[in-house]
Parts: structure tokens; sequence; C-alpha cells
């Protein structure tokens, strides 16, 4: 299987004052096209700093990262905003939607800072494809504060699918849902993957949920301490 990411060594120190606080402590890993990858562990551990450098939200102190085959730190910010918007897609517990919109808004907004224009026909049945797989099509020109939890996490799954990105980072996208909105979201999201070969990297508290992924890794105090790989199971 392709490679998608690799980690190498990496490594992310904070300043608190004089003191340094290491997050995340030489962290290397490979992540294959297609694969369902959970960051398991206890809050303050490093998983949600692992994803956000794994991403290109923040730089490594020390380490390399390479995505599509080319290091992270030899893109430009304006380069890595790009691959940001068209290959990969956040989704997270606090929905990261635009409240005082319209659900369609909120799915136009990718495609509109996307490198190539497409045009307003288009975009249309781009979206409407899109809210029709995550069963939502009736709710396109509704605000999403008026929508519940749930839904909201749906429209955040459309998202991924207008963009059309191929890596999904999750954290903790069904933290704030119960049990059922949950469970269905997190269907969605692995039909992505086994669908549409999408690669998505979820960091979760719930065992239930990473046990359904391909590979587990549990962190500690900023490491890897175990990694599971269920195909061998």
């Amino acid at each position: 299987m392709e490679t998608v990411i690799c980690a190498k060594q990496l490594r992310k120190e904070y300043y608190v004052g004089k003191q340094v606080c290491v997050a995340v402590k030489n962290i290397s890993m490979e992540i294959k096209k297609g694969q369902m990858v959970a960051i398991i562990g206890p809050s303050g551990c490093g998983k949600t700093t692992l994803i956000n450098m794994l991403g290109g939200l923040i730089s490594a102190t020390s380490g390399e990262i390479f995505i599509q085959g080319k290091r992270w730190s030899k893109y430009s910010e304006k380069e890595k905003a790009s691959i940001r918007n068209s290959y990969v897609s956040y989704i997270v517990q606090s929905f990261a939607l635009i409240d005082e919109e319209s659900v369609i808004y909120n799915l136009e907004v990718p495609l509109l800072l996307g490198k190539k224009p497409i045009r307003k026909k288009e975009r249309s049945v781009l979206i409407d494809s899109a809210l029709k797989q995550v069963g939502l099509l009736e709710k396109g020109k509704e605000k999403v504060k008026n929508l519940s939890g749930g839904q909201q996490q749906r429209v955040a799954i459309a998202r991924i699918l207008v963009q059309n990105a191929q890596i999904i980072f999750g954290d903790e996208p069904t933290g704030a849902l119960d049990k059922k909105m949950g469970d269905e979201v997190f269907l969605l999201l692995k039909e992505l993957v086994r669908k549409y070969g999408k690669t998505l990297i979820l960091v979760t508290h719930n065992e239930e949920l990473a046990k359904q992924c391909d590979i587990i890794y549990r962190m500690e105090d900023g490491e890897i301490v175990e990694k599971i790989d269920r195909n061998n199971d």
C-alpha cells in the first residue's frame, strides 16, 4: 500500500515560562493509504499535538514529516494551506462550522478556496451529492446553529466529501455526541475509508471505536507505548 504520511523522530517542545514542556517525544510512524488509524491515551498525553503536527498545523521542534513523499518543512505556509484545503481535512468535536451561515455556505467555502475555480452549477451538484450521502439533502438552506449535534457533524463529513480530501484527521469527532449519534457518525467516516479509499487518523478516548480501526497507537506522556496491528490479530 502507498504511504501517505511518514513521521520520523518527531519531538515537540513548548516553553512554560523558563521551563521546557515536551508534548511529543521522538515518535515515528508510517500510515498507509486506506488505513483507519486510532491514537488513544489519557488526556494531556500529546495526541492532539501529534495529529496537528502530522497535518501541518504546527511545526515539530525536531524530526521530519513526509506527506505525499515530500517533507512538510519544505513547503511554504501558502503551500501547506493549499494542501490542507485540497488533500487534508479535519473533523473535530466542536464541528468547526460557521454557525450563523447555512449548510450550503459552509460546504461552499472549501470549494471557493481551492486551487481551481469551480462554477456555481458544479458546486451545487457536488454539495447536493454530499448532503444526500450524509442524509441531509433537505437541510441545505438551514442555518448550522439550528441543527442537532449529530447533524452538524454530518455536515462536517459532507465537507470532506466536497473537498475530496484524501486524509481525514478526526480529533474526538464523536466526543460531543450520544452513543447512537456517535456510532452513526463513525459509520459514515468508516464508509469514507472503505468505499472511497480515504485515510482516517482518529484521536479518541473511545476504545470501542478504536478497536474498529486497522492500527491502534497508545500514547502516554508524549510517547507511543504500544502499537496494535489489528490486521495481524
